[in-house]
């Protein structure tokens, strides 16, 4: 299976625990830098990083867990902590975060 961050998560203190899916799991600590891409693809990035506040740390699930998304997820703690506002366009298959 291919990993997405290269992530080692026994290499990442940890800073707490929360419930997910009704199973305890770690919260690692961890920055977080989100990138800005050009409409329309996935490759290249306009405009500066935004380093998000992760101080509640994030989830990282091991490499096969059968609970884990398919997708890295930015979850609304992380919105709420950073002022981000996301708007999703079901018909449109696209999505927009913003920033104060």
């Amino acid at each position: 299976m291919k990993t997405w961050a290269r992530l080692v998560p026994d290499a990442m203190d940890v800073v707490g625990s929360i419930r997910v899916n009704n199973r305890l799991v770690l919260l690692r600590e961890a920055e977080l830098i989100l990138h800005k891409n050009v409409p329309g693809s996935r490759d290249g990035m306009q405009a500066e990083p935004r380093l998000l506040e992760m101080t509640q740390g994030i989830v990282v699930h091991k490499s096969g867990d059968p609970l884990a998304p398919r997708l890295p997820v930015l979850g609304v703690r992380a919105l709420v902590r950073n002022k981000l506002r996301l708007f999703v366009d079901g018909p449109g298959m696209t999505f927009t975060l913003e920033a104060d």
